[in-house]
């Protein structure tokens, strides 16, 4: 079968359904601009891979007919108003299938907007849109599940790993981070480790002396950073410009970026998404890396974790696509997509249940110590 796409809106267009040398049209709303930009664009290059591959393989099959996928990249802006007047503009133009929104606030108020439209199956990332999955749905969720017990479960997953009898949870003021503060701070508590500091803050906060000295007053053993690779990076920086890193740090969501201004900082573990992207030593993520060095001339960086989050996805769903036989009945794609239930992925290992929750059967721990990255898997 031809290398196949996931998680973006698919829709063919009216003109050129089933035809020879048609299109399979494709809505993906992200976070291209604003606080979130780092994840969108690593978002975005997961995309373009994935269009890549599939097209340079012969495109899809549908009906027995070759159809090339075209993707259509909007950016939101980071704001739900933003991603309120692009899922507008793409309704306008009768897109069906949609990646995106992509980050919690953007999907909340989006979403009702695509919900209640039988014509539109819809793949996100964003932890918000988790309460929202149905059984049968149109909606799929490709982010490991972001429910209180499994917050809870990797807050348990870092007490068993590194032992702290203290912990210090930091992250930013949004649907996201509440969620992460009050959750992992459960699972800590059932784990028998004190929660001594549990704050969050703006997004654009830049300034965190204050917030470094009052967490360093309580003195934990361990302090979690925020999930936002762009609010937890400038904190570890002014945490190191005082001096505060013989602590161990961890986050949850985010990469070893929140580290790369910062290498005075001790030991720092992160837990992946995915995989670890830029682990030139992981044989499963060989044909990502290579396809990503070919398209984008570097070796993939570790906020790429994201772009894993779209790659093989897009390649499962394009599989359902033609499994389905059409590009345009939603019911049946959907039906198809979660029927795929054996896809070993080209770097991805995973099926969606019948909510549409995709579940990995892996996820990893990555930590910097000494300059060296160790990395840990463990059954999510």
């Amino acid at each position: 079968m031809t290398i196949m796409v996931l998680l973006l809106g698919l829709t063919a267009c009216a003109s050129d359904s089933g035809d020879e040398g048609g299109e399979l049209r494709i809505a993906a709303v992200l976070p291209l601009t604003g606080p979130a930009a780092e994840i969108g664009a690593a978002w975005k290059a997961g995309i373009e891979i994935a269009e890549d591959v599939i097209n340079d393989n012969g495109g899809l099959t549908i009906d027995g007919n070759k159809v090339d996928i075209k993707v259509k990249i909007v950016d939101d802006e980071s704001t739900p108003a933003g991603a309120q007047r692009v899922i507008q503009e793409l309704l306008n133009e009768d897109y069906q299938l949609f990646f995106g929104p992509s980050t919690s606030a953007n999907f909340q108020t989006a979403f009702a907007t695509l919900k209640d439209d039988e014509r539109r199956l819809v793949l996100s990332p964003a932890q918000a849109a988790e309460p929202f999955l149905t059984t049968g749905g149109r909606l799929f969720k490709t982010q490991p599940s972001q429910s209180p017990e499994a917050l809870a479960g990797f807050a348990q997953q870092f007490a068993d790993y590194l032992k702290p009898e203290t912990v210090a949870i930091l992250q930013p003021q949004d649907p996201g981070g509440d969620g992460v503060a009050q959750n992992l701070a459960k699972g800590f508590e059932e784990a028998g480790v004190d929660v001594v500091y549990n704050n969050q803050v703006p997004a654009d906060t830049r300034d965190f002396l204050p917030i470094v000295s009052a967490i360093r007053n309580t003195d934990p053993d361990l302090v979690i950073t925020p999930y936002l690779d762009s609010v937890g990076g400038p904190f570890l920086q002014q945490a190191a410009q005082v001096g505060y890193v013989d602590t161990k740090f961890a986050n949850y969501g985010g990469s070893s970026a929140q580290v790369a201004e910062a290498p005075q900082i001790s030991e720092f573990t992160y837990m992946l998404a995915t995989r670890a992207p830029d682990n030139p030593d992981d044989e499963v993520l060989a044909e990502f890396r290579a396809a990503y060095e070919e398209k984008f001339g570097h070796a993939p960086k570790p906020i790429d974790t994201y772009a894993l989050m779209v790659y093989d996805p897009i390649l499962m769903l394009a599989q359902a696509v033609e499994d389905a036989g059409t590009s345009t009945d939603i019911a049946a794609i959907a039906e198809a997509l979660r029927e795929v239930t054996d896809w070993k992925g080209k770097a991805l290992p995973f099926s969606f249940d019948e909510k549409g929750l995709i579940q990995l059967e892996t996820m990893q721990l990555a930590t910097l110590r000494d300059g060296e990255t160790t990395y840990t898997d463990f059954v999510p």
